[in-house]
């Protein structure tokens, strides 16, 4: 682990530097967008969120408070293309104290730290050449901050400003979750297919490679295991727990995993999702002991897709976001299934119905939730979706603790209209 010459700044405001999206494949299966998951205060009370702006052409970050039932702003942000797809993401520190945004730019990733509680500046972290997108929330122990992109990983000490990072020489394939003072991770294994073949001239030269067999379109690596584990939060290295292999995944009847995963609350497992056959998907729980459960998360056997799991405080429920399709109708419901771990019974939360044709591959990466620490509520945003009028795009509420589950619409503040 080496330290880097990235700076920690303290400024009232950003340099004002392009930023750009980035798509990225999460383990090989879902393309995935940032800035997508609410954040809730440590206290339950209040929920930070961004969201894009049309008629400003600017992207926000506001702070929805459940007593007075409204959001304010308090971050905002543009580049010159005035482009939606140049956003921004922020989560609550444990504390409570500062939200961390983070804005992607040609040059690397920059993190803002925002004081929310007690007064002070704005800390301005640069993190060069990361230029590869992340899974949010990132990981945050002992008052550090945990990256992981492409071939490095990176953390950030929140009181000093110190940055390190490790970088490997080739893609880690790793994704990072919260574990509480853990962090887990999840790692993709590819099996590499093998190079051509060169010839050699007589004069002991390489050419050109050697006729290939197999036809040019065929992929050249497969996935050949998951890898489930914890990373060492002082040299950033990581410490396999379990390894699971693809042909074992499969022989369980389990597809592909998603990656998009939330840890228990011991840090004992993940739990993710999976695409099965028929366009069906279920939620898998993997432990140190490889694949503990899979979960049939019905639809009242519709196709359906599963977006991003929340394990219930006392880890009887996993909560998982879905879209299930009516081809009778040609709508779709963007709903909340609440899956019981014991496998007995799967209750249906609908947050709102549209038209299918309003809800794209990205909706669901787009639309995560987010359980509140005291587990009575969820938060799910679509500040970040292409098809939402701008009376519709905001913040929506589903209680739990209520038996009827209601569900309540929070439209975002609209900023001033760019001239």
């Amino acid at each position: 682990m080496t330290k880097t010459n990235e700076t920690r700044t303290a400024t009232g405001k950003p340099d004002p530097t392009h930023m750009i999206l980035t798509l990225t494949g999460i383990l090989g299966l879902v393309l995935f967008i940032l800035a997508c998951r609410p954040s809730w205060s440590p206290d339950s009370q209040k929920v930070l969120y961004s969201y894009w702006d049309d008629a400003s052409k600017k992207a926000a970050v506001a702070v929805f408070d459940r007593k007075t039932r409204t959001s304010h702003i308090i971050f905002e942000w543009w580049d010159e293309l005035g482009s939606s797809s140049r956003i921004s993401a922020a989560q609550w520190t444990k504390d409570g104290e500062r939200a961390i945004v983070t804005i992607y730019e040609e040059k690397g990733v920059q993190l803002l730290s925002l004081p929310m509680s007690i007064p002070g500046a704005a800390q301005a972290y640069t993190l060069k050449k990361m230029d590869e997108t992340f899974m949010l929330p990132y990981p945050e122990a002992n008052k550090n901050l945990f990256l992981a992109g492409g071939e490095m990983i990176i953390k950030v000490n929140l009181e000093n400003g110190a940055i390190f990072r490790k970088e490997a020489e080739d893609d880690l394939n790793v994704l990072l979750y919260d574990a509480g003072n853990q962090v887990l991770y999840l790692r993709r294994i590819e099996k590499q297919a093998p190079k051509p073949e060169t010839t050699k001239s007589s004069e002991g030269k390489s050419e050109k490679p050697a006729a290939q067999t197999k036809e040019p379109d065929k992929p050249l690596e497969t996935v050949e295991a998951y890898e489930f584990g914890e990373l060492d939060q002082k040299d950033l290295s990581l410490h396999p727990r379990a390894i699971v292999k693809a042909e074992e995944l499969k022989a369980k009847g389990i597809g592909d995993l998603s990656g998009l995963a939330d840890a228990n609350a011991t840090g004992s497992k993940l739990a993710t999702t999976d695409e099965k056959e028929g366009n069906r998907w279920g939620v898998v729980v993997i432990g140190a002991d490889g694949v503990e459960q899979s979960l049939k998360a019905d639809a009242n056997d519709k196709p359906h897709k599963l977006g991003n799991p929340q394990w219930s405080r006392d880890e009887k429920t996993i909560y998982v976001t879905a879209l299930i399709d009516d081809p009778g109708t040609k709508k779709s419901e963007f709903a909340v299934l609440e899956v019981a771990t014991d496998g007995r019974n799967v209750r249906k939360d609908r947050i709102e119905e549209r038209a299918s044709e309003d809800f794209d591959s990205d909706y669901l990466p787009n639309a995560q939730i987010a359980l509140s620490p005291d587990g009575k509520c969820i938060a799910v945003t679509n500040g970040h979706l292409e098809k939402v009028r701008p009376e519709r795009r905001g913040l929506f509420l589903l209680d739990l603790s209520k038996p009827e589950r209601p569900v309540k619409f929070y439209p975002a503040p609209a900023l001033p209209v760019a001239k």
